[in-house]
């Protein structure tokens, strides 16, 4: 639920399928674009005063 409110998707709205983020992030780190993009949202939350917290979000997908 967190990352489709950090997406903007209500909860009757279809997402990406699974893989989705995990290959945009990819394609970011591959392209050395993922540093920047935290660069520049990491400087919009700064201007708009929304304090960064930190966290943990854990993955606890079962695997044969």
């Amino acid at each position: 639920m967190s990352f489709r409110r950090f997406c903007g998707f209500s909860v009757r709205e279809p997402t990406p399928e699974p893989t989705a983020f995990v290959r945009f992030r990819r394609l970011l780190t591959s392209l050395s674009l993922d540093k920047a993009l935290f660069e520049v949202v990491t400087a919009q939350l700064k201007i708009q005063a929304i304090r960064i917290k930190v966290g943990t979000i854990v993955d606890a997908t079962v695997i044969a």
